[in-house]
C-alpha cells in the first residue's frame, strides 16, 4: 500500500538502491500508482519488479511512462464516449 511504500522510502539504503536502479524517489505517489498495474491500491512483489525495471533509468522514463498511463485513459474515455452516443 501507498503509506507502506513512502515509510519504506524513508529507508535510506532502500532510497540508494531506487537511485542505483535509476528511479526517482521523488515521485513516490505517482511512482505507486504506475506500479499498480490492477488498480488494488497495493502493489504485489511482480507489480514491484516489473515497475522498477520498467521505470529504470533517467526521469525521462518516469515522464514517458507517465505519459503513456495518461494517454491509455484518455483512450478509454474516448472510446466509452463514443460507445454510449451510439
Amino acid at each position: 500500500e501507498f503509506p507502506q511504500l513512502a515509510e519504506r522510502l524513508q529507508n535510506p539504503k532502500i532510497r540508494a538502491y531506487f537511485t542505483k536502479l535509476g528511479v526517482d524517489t521523488e515521485e513516490v505517489e505517482k511512482l505507486f500508482l504506475l506500479m499498480d498495474e490492477d488498480g488494488s491500491g497495493s502493489v504485489t512483489q511482480e507489480e514491484f519488479m516489473v515497475g522498477c525495471l520498467r521505470l529504470k533509468g533517467e526521469a525521462k522514463s518516469l515522464d514517458l511512462e507517465l505519459l503513456h498511463q495518461d494517454v491509455k485513459f484518455m483512450l478509454g474515455t474516448m472510446i466509452d464516449s463514443h460507445e454510449q452516443l451510439q
